[in-house]
């Protein structure tokens, strides 16, 4: 059975929980952040968090220009699949040393027009709502591609704790709160990786709402601790690479020690 570390202790992979149920078995064990440490983490950060801005701002640029013609071609299958908006666009929260925000995040729209209302906030693999187009974008992860203009604005960066909708920020409100007084939203992050398969995890439960805030939600959260206490270029270069891999790849990957 795979495993990954987590602050010295052994835990199932979310792909081992799948056979399972997709139960997670987390829950927390990184402990909270507290005020006290993410005024700690900020002071001892400051000089990386400024040139992660540096490194975001140069690849959001020329990544934008390189796959603008991706970019054009998925906008238009969008466009002639049902003459729906290209984009979706919904508030999420980020922050950063002033403070958590929210903003306003962009995606390619995968679903039906209105699927806000028909559903789940959270989407398993064979919702209903998705669209053939979107099936593929989703698939590819082009979908999270007009993201890199959030980057180059200042609300994303490429390695921090993915953006919650707000109906769970809300219910996670303490914990989002304090991690973005210390860094913005991101592109990709730990539970990303961990997570890949997050869509299969869900299809497999009796209820996944249920399970995404009683199971998934608290891994996340302790994913984002483990990243905040240890974050560094060489952490945020591994996240990047394996994040590029799972995409374009294909397949599962060994799991890496955040130390």
């Amino acid at each position: 059975m795979k495993t990954v570390h987590v602050t010295g202790e052994k835990v199932e992979s979310p792909g081992a929980r799948l056979t399972q149920a997709g139960v997670s078995e987390l829950k927390y064990t990184n402990g909270r952040l507290t005020r006290e440490e993410v005024q700690r983490i900020l002071g001892g950060k400051s000089a990386f968090l400024a040139l992660k801005r540096g490194f975001d701002l140069f690849n959001a640029a020329w990544q934008l220009v390189f796959f603008s013609p991706v970019l054009v071609l998925s906008a238009l299958l969008i466009k002639l699949y049902d003459f729906g908006p290209v984009f979706f666009i919904q508030e999420r929260i980020t922050g950063g040393i002033k403070g958590p925000r929210t903003f306003k995040i962009i995606k390619f729209r995968t679903m039906v027009r209105n699927a806000e209302g028909m559903g789940y906030q959270i989407t398993s693999k064979c919702d209903p709502r998705i669209t053939p187009v979107g099936r593929v974008l989703r698939r590819l992860k082009i979908d999270e591609m007009p993201q890199l203009w959030n980057i180059l604005k200042g609300d994303m960066s490429f390695v921090e704790p993915r953006p919650q909708t707000m109906g769970y920020v809300e219910k996670f409100k303490d914990h989002y709160e304090l991690i973005h007084s210390l860094v913005p939203a991101g592109l990709t992050d730990l539970a990303s990786i961990r997570f890949r398969n997050e869509d299969e995890i869900l299809s497999a439960a009796e209820d996944p709402e249920e399970l995404y805030l009683e199971s998934v939600m608290p891994d996340k959260i302790a994913y984002h601790v483990e990243y905040v206490r240890k974050m560094s270029l060489k952490m945020d270069a591994c996240i990047l690479w394996r994040t590029v891999v799972q995409v374009f790849i294909l397949r599962d990957i060994e799991p890496f020690e955040t130390d």
